[in-house]
Protein backbone atom coordinates (compact mmCIF):
# COMPACT_ATOMS: atom_id res chain seq x y z
CA UNK A 1 0.00 0.00 0.00
CA UNK A 2 1.25 3.15 -0.80
CA UNK A 3 0.53 4.68 2.61
CA UNK A 4 -1.69 3.76 5.24
CA UNK A 5 -2.87 6.27 8.06
CA UNK A 6 -5.86 7.46 10.31
CA UNK A 7 -7.09 10.86 11.15
CA UNK A 8 -10.18 11.84 13.05
CA UNK A 9 -12.81 13.80 10.85
CA UNK A 10 -14.10 15.37 13.55
CA UNK A 11 -10.95 17.70 13.99
CA UNK A 12 -11.34 19.08 10.12
CA UNK A 13 -14.99 18.89 9.69
CA UNK A 14 -15.02 22.43 11.54
CA UNK A 15 -12.85 23.68 9.34
CA UNK A 16 -14.43 22.42 5.70
CA UNK A 17 -15.81 26.14 4.99
CA UNK A 18 -12.37 27.30 4.74
CA UNK A 19 -11.50 25.94 0.88
CA UNK A 20 -8.10 26.76 0.93
CA UNK A 21 -6.89 27.51 -2.51
CA UNK A 22 -2.85 25.99 -2.75
CA UNK A 23 -1.73 25.31 -5.62
CA UNK A 24 0.17 22.18 -4.11
CA UNK A 25 -0.73 19.98 -1.22
CA UNK A 26 -0.95 16.35 0.10
CA UNK A 27 -4.00 14.99 -1.00
CA UNK A 28 -5.57 12.17 0.89
CA UNK A 29 -8.25 9.20 -0.50
CA UNK A 30 -10.43 7.47 2.86
CA UNK A 31 -12.61 4.95 3.03
CA UNK A 32 -14.39 5.93 5.91
CA UNK A 33 -16.92 3.18 5.67
CA UNK A 34 -16.72 0.20 5.92
CA UNK A 35 -14.57 -1.29 8.64
CA UNK A 36 -13.23 -4.47 9.53
CA UNK A 37 -16.54 -5.16 11.40
CA UNK A 38 -19.50 -7.27 11.01
CA UNK A 39 -22.68 -6.32 9.81
CA UNK A 40 -26.37 -6.46 9.72
CA UNK A 41 -28.13 -7.26 5.97
CA UNK A 42 -29.74 -4.43 4.01
CA UNK A 43 -30.73 -3.50 1.25
CA UNK A 44 -28.71 -0.64 0.89
CA UNK A 45 -25.20 -1.19 1.90
CA UNK A 46 -23.30 2.22 2.47
CA UNK A 47 -19.78 2.56 1.00
CA UNK A 48 -18.31 6.16 2.13
CA UNK A 49 -15.17 8.04 0.86
CA UNK A 50 -13.42 11.40 1.76
CA UNK A 51 -10.78 13.50 -0.46
CA UNK A 52 -9.24 16.12 1.63
CA UNK A 53 -6.94 18.41 -0.27
CA UNK A 54 -9.96 17.79 -2.65
CA UNK A 55 -9.33 21.30 -4.82
CA UNK A 56 -6.24 19.70 -6.02
CA UNK A 57 -8.02 16.39 -6.52
CA UNK A 58 -10.38 18.44 -8.90
CA UNK A 59 -8.06 20.11 -11.01
CA UNK A 60 -6.36 16.34 -11.75
CA UNK A 61 -9.37 14.34 -12.62
CA UNK A 62 -9.58 12.10 -9.74
CA UNK A 63 -11.10 9.02 -10.47
CA UNK A 64 -11.47 5.71 -8.21
CA UNK A 65 -12.34 2.21 -9.07
CA UNK A 66 -13.69 -0.38 -6.62
CA UNK A 67 -14.93 -4.01 -6.41
CA UNK A 68 -16.86 -6.07 -4.18
CA UNK A 69 -17.09 -9.76 -3.79
CA UNK A 70 -17.76 -12.65 -1.16
CA UNK A 71 -14.34 -13.60 0.15
CA UNK A 72 -15.21 -17.12 1.62
CA UNK A 73 -15.08 -18.56 -2.03
CA UNK A 74 -11.57 -19.19 -4.33
CA UNK A 75 -11.14 -16.47 -6.50
CA UNK A 76 -11.67 -19.24 -9.70
CA UNK A 77 -14.90 -20.27 -7.97
CA UNK A 78 -16.66 -16.84 -7.73
CA UNK A 79 -20.02 -16.75 -9.93
CA UNK A 80 -21.00 -13.60 -11.43
CA UNK A 81 -23.70 -13.32 -8.75
CA UNK A 82 -20.34 -13.46 -5.92
CA UNK A 83 -19.41 -9.96 -7.28
CA UNK A 84 -21.13 -6.82 -6.98
CA UNK A 85 -21.38 -3.79 -8.66
CA UNK A 86 -18.97 -0.84 -7.89
CA UNK A 87 -18.97 1.09 -11.04
CA UNK A 88 -15.92 3.22 -11.65
CA UNK A 89 -16.10 7.16 -11.28
CA UNK A 90 -14.48 10.29 -11.30
CA UNK A 91 -15.10 13.73 -10.55
CA UNK A 92 -16.98 14.92 -13.46
CA UNK A 93 -19.43 12.03 -11.57
CA UNK A 94 -19.78 13.06 -8.09
CA UNK A 95 -22.74 15.42 -7.20
CA UNK A 96 -21.58 18.26 -5.70
CA UNK A 97 -18.05 19.42 -7.99
CA UNK A 98 -20.46 20.70 -10.90
CA UNK A 99 -20.63 25.03 -10.73
CA UNK A 100 -18.73 25.52 -7.95
CA UNK A 101 -15.13 26.74 -7.99
CA UNK A 102 -13.96 24.10 -5.53
CA UNK A 103 -15.76 21.15 -3.20
CA UNK A 104 -15.97 21.19 0.53
CA UNK A 105 -13.25 20.16 2.27
CA UNK A 106 -12.78 17.29 3.15
CA UNK A 107 -15.02 15.81 0.73
CA UNK A 108 -17.45 12.88 1.58
CA UNK A 109 -19.30 10.91 -0.93
CA UNK A 110 -21.20 7.39 -0.56
CA UNK A 111 -21.24 5.01 -3.07
CA UNK A 112 -24.26 2.30 -2.45
CA UNK A 113 -24.23 -1.65 -3.39
CA UNK A 114 -27.85 -3.12 -3.39
CA UNK A 115 -29.04 -6.90 -3.35
CA UNK A 116 -26.19 -7.97 -0.55
CA UNK A 117 -28.61 -9.69 1.49
CA UNK A 118 -29.35 -12.29 -0.90
CA UNK A 119 -27.42 -14.55 0.70
CA UNK A 120 -26.19 -13.15 4.00
CA UNK A 121 -28.52 -16.04 6.40
CA UNK A 122 -25.02 -16.67 8.26
CA UNK A 123 -21.68 -15.12 8.65
CA UNK A 124 -20.74 -13.89 5.13
CA UNK A 125 -17.44 -12.19 4.13
CA UNK A 126 -16.22 -9.74 2.02
CA UNK A 127 -13.40 -8.20 0.13
CA UNK A 128 -13.65 -3.97 -0.77
CA UNK A 129 -10.99 -3.49 -2.87
CA UNK A 130 -10.36 0.53 -4.22
CA UNK A 131 -7.91 2.24 -6.13
CA UNK A 132 -7.62 5.87 -6.84
CA UNK A 133 -5.75 7.85 -9.64
CA UNK A 134 -5.12 11.48 -10.80
CA UNK A 135 -4.30 12.72 -13.88
CA UNK A 136 -1.53 14.77 -15.89
CA UNK A 137 1.23 13.73 -13.31
CA UNK A 138 4.58 14.66 -14.75
CA UNK A 139 6.68 11.95 -12.74
CA UNK A 140 4.68 9.64 -14.65
CA UNK A 141 4.96 11.28 -17.60
CA UNK A 142 8.16 9.63 -18.88
CA UNK A 143 6.54 6.24 -18.99
CA UNK A 144 3.81 7.35 -21.18
CA UNK A 145 5.61 6.12 -24.55
CA UNK A 146 5.92 2.76 -22.88
CA UNK A 147 2.29 2.77 -21.29
CA UNK A 148 -0.47 5.21 -22.56
CA UNK A 149 -1.43 5.58 -19.18
CA UNK A 150 1.94 6.45 -17.30
CA UNK A 151 1.02 10.15 -16.40
CA UNK A 152 -1.34 8.56 -13.85
CA UNK A 153 -0.63 8.45 -10.33
CA UNK A 154 -2.53 5.51 -8.77
CA UNK A 155 -2.41 4.72 -5.14
CA UNK A 156 -2.78 0.94 -6.27
CA UNK A 157 -4.88 -1.41 -4.85
CA UNK A 158 -6.28 -0.82 -1.13
CA UNK A 159 -7.86 -3.85 0.55
CA UNK A 160 -10.60 -4.17 3.60
CA UNK A 161 -12.13 -7.86 4.29
CA UNK A 162 -15.74 -7.60 6.30
CA UNK A 163 -18.70 -9.39 6.79
CA UNK A 164 -22.20 -9.05 6.88
CA UNK A 165 -24.41 -11.42 9.23
CA UNK A 166 -27.49 -11.52 11.63
CA UNK A 167 -25.83 -10.46 14.49
CA UNK A 168 -23.93 -7.81 13.21
CA UNK A 169 -24.77 -4.25 13.77
CA UNK A 170 -26.67 -1.92 11.67
CA UNK A 171 -24.35 0.58 9.11
CA UNK A 172 -24.28 4.06 10.56
CA UNK A 173 -22.32 6.23 8.95
CA UNK A 174 -22.34 9.08 10.69
CA UNK A 175 -20.68 7.01 13.54
CA UNK A 176 -18.12 6.21 10.93
CA UNK A 177 -17.19 9.68 9.76
CA UNK A 178 -16.88 10.71 13.93
CA UNK A 179 -14.86 7.79 14.02
CA UNK A 180 -11.35 7.69 12.36
CA UNK A 181 -11.08 7.09 8.58
CA UNK A 182 -9.78 3.27 8.50
CA UNK A 183 -7.98 3.39 5.19
CA UNK A 184 -6.08 5.92 3.46
CA UNK A 185 -4.09 6.73 0.22
CA UNK A 186 -1.97 9.82 0.25
CA UNK A 187 0.17 12.05 -2.44
CA UNK A 188 1.51 15.35 -2.47
CA UNK A 189 0.28 16.79 -6.16
CA UNK A 190 0.90 20.37 -7.59
CA UNK A 191 -2.31 21.55 -8.93
CA UNK A 192 -1.13 21.87 -12.28
CA UNK A 193 0.06 18.19 -12.24
CA UNK A 194 3.74 19.41 -13.02
CA UNK A 195 4.42 16.83 -9.82
CA UNK A 196 2.85 14.03 -8.16
CA UNK A 197 4.74 11.83 -6.03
Amino acid sequence: MFLISTFLYASIIGASSAKAQASSGEVQFDLIFPKNETYAPTAWFPVVYAIRGSWIAKSLQLEFDGSLRRSNLGYGNLSEADWYDMTAFGIPLLPGWQGIPAPEDPFFFIATVTNMTNRTDDHTPFILEWSTSLDNCSVYRRLAEEDPEGDRWSSGPQVLEFSIGPRGKVPDIAEAVARCGYQSSAVYADKSGDSCY
